[in-house]
């Protein structure tokens, strides 16, 4: 008696409630901040706090968060004397009520199932005995009208129970194959709903007396991400492009995002920040040069975006902050994310981009040509490289893929193909040829490009081709253009940038020599 009662002094003098139990606090997300790969998670509460010093312990977090990025600011007449995360492995996260509805579901299908294979076996045992009794009736002395009478009524019941038979054949195939859906999603969902370790923070808290706090805990978790999507759309040949800048945002981490006030990051905090520092490089004098090196640091984050310079009309409810190192897209319409992984697509920004448009065709790959969007200045949209569906005067076009990472000043968007510019490629067999001298061997090709513009507008269009390469000194090659032809030794390019009239039709021309040795093999398209 003597000690315990020493124990209480103790405790009232240190502050320490006589309880040892840590008081359980519920938190809510308030927001949360989507990187490219990880999330910022804040959630907010509020407790009730006695004099003295308590143990808070916030419950129902991730399981997936980074300790070491737990943060916790708190409003009110205490002061936290230490912040601690733990693992509980008693508490596991609740399961759906999804889960619940699919037990049942699978529970009365299980049931229906079982119902129509009893009712089977009836109609079979009812069968049965029809079969003994007509082999018993064709035994017995009566007269034709009643054997006939009797085997009328043995096909007709026979015949009805057989269709019987096959209509409940038929139900229990489809009940199994329900029941075999429903058990294999029962099952992902009970996986995914599977009771595991909680996270946990405990922080302790001093008070002079009872009061009230208000706390904001937040952390990181690296089961979430978003990716880019863009949605292209041109009404008109020539009209501005509408850019509609899309997110497909997930979460793994095992706790439901309800109504949060989401922000889209660029920034990534898997990427090291911390710059590399290049090391003194050795070469050894004995042996072939090598070298020794010291590895680097890993990679900078250099994901410094440029400052905006064009006017970007954003979609409504978005906030776009230009920061050092990333953009952020502050998604002020709550939303709801699911934390089973699957994507919830998220409107950025809507965009008109000025754009001029070309035609554009290479016949030696494809006769066809093709339409493409010319944008300038699109850096200052920020985006990030992504798949784009491209639509065109009110139809689907295809897919195409944006490559933030081009330096080219100018982003090119095909808008695919055009039946109105109809373009051929044509062997000129009268220019063609290969001459045979004592040494050496040239070999001639010739090539017309046709273009017909069956539209009732004229057309602008960039036309290609190509003529070979050599890399070896005894091949020589050399080109024959017309004078509207532009060449690009470095790639062999050869391009038009014709402008066909409305109805009207033209013809270029290429053609290119090869002088190899006679006993070397040239083989040409």
């Amino acid at each position: 008696m003597r000690l315990c009662s020493l124990l209480l002094v103790l405790a009232v003098l240190l502050g320490v409630p006589s309880t040892a139990q840590p008081q359980p606090v519920v938190s809510e997300i308030e927001s949360v901040t989507v990187y490219l790969q990880g999330a910022q998670v804040s959630r907010v509460a509020t407790a009730r706090i006695p004099a003295g010093t308590t143990v808070l312990r916030f419950v129902g977090l991730t399981p997936h968060l980074d300790p070491s990025s737990v943060q916790l600011r708190g409003e009110g007449a205490f002061t936290v004397l230490g912040v601690a995360h733990r693992r509980d492995f008693l508490e596991g996260l609740t399961p759906e009520e999804e889960l619940a509805r699919l037990q049942a579901l699978r529970d009365a299908t299980q049931d229906s199932l079982a119902l129509e294979q009893e009712l089977l076996t009836v109609f079979d045992a009812e069968e049965q005995v029809l079969m003994d009794n007509r082999t018993m009736g064709e035994n017995e002395a009566s007269g034709v009208e009643a054997l006939r009478a009797r085997a009328d009524f043995f096909r007709e019941r026979l015949r009805t129970l057989r269709r019987e038979r096959f209509a409940h054949l038929q139900r229990i195939e489809a009940l199994s194959e329900r029941l075999g859906r429903l058990n294999q999603q029962l099952n992902e969902g009970r996986r995914r709903t599977q009771p595991q370790a909680q996270s946990v923070v405990e922080v302790t808290v001093r008070a002079e007396q009872a009061t009230s706090g208000r706390f904001q805990l937040s952390y990181l978790t690296y089961t979430a991400g978003w990716q880019p999507l863009y949605d292209l759309r041109a009404d008109t040949y020539g009209a501005p492009l509408a850019l509609t800048y899309k997110a497909n945002v997930y979460q793994r981490t095992e706790v439901a995002w309800d109504n949060v006030a989401l922000t889209l990051s660029t920034g990534n905090p898997m990427r090291p920040g911390t710059a590399p520092t290049l090391t003194p490089w050795f070469l050894d004098a004995d042996v072939a040069p090598r070298a020794r090196r010291v590895e680097a640091a890993a990679e900078a984050d250099v994901e410094a975006m440029g400052v905006m310079t064009a006017q970007a009309a954003a979609a409504p409810a978005v906030t776009v902050t230009q920061n050092v190192t990333s953009v952020a897209f502050e998604i002020t319409e709550p939303y709801a994310i699911a934390p089973d992984g699957q994507e919830t697509m998220v409107v950025i920004q809507e965009s008109s981009l000025p754009a001029t448009y070309e035609h554009y065709a290479a016949p030696k790959l494809a006769p066809a040509a093709f339409v493409r969007a010319l944008v300038t200045e699109w850096e200052a949209f920020n985006l990030l490289s992504g798949e784009a569906n491209v639509f065109f005067e009110g139809a689907f076009v295809g897919t195409t893929y944006l490559d933030a990472q081009n330096t080219a000043d100018t982003l090119q968007v095909s808008l695919g193909q055009d039946p109105g510019l109809v373009v051929e490629r044509r062997l000129r067999t009268d220019f063609s040829e290969r001459n045979l001298l004592r040494t050496r061997q040239e070999v001639t090709r010739a090539y017309a490009l046709d273009v017909r513009n069956t539209k009732a507008v004229p057309v602008t269009l960039v036309l290609q081709d190509q003529i070979p390469l050599s890399t070896d000194e005894a091949i020589r090659i050399s080109a024959d253009l017309d004078r509207r032809a532009e060449l690009d030794e470095a790639t062999g390019l050869v391009t038009w940038r014709l402008t066909v009239p409305a109805g009207a039709s033209e013809t270029v021309e290429v053609a290119y020599s090869v002088q190899a040795p006679r006993d070397r093999v040239v083989v040409l398209d």
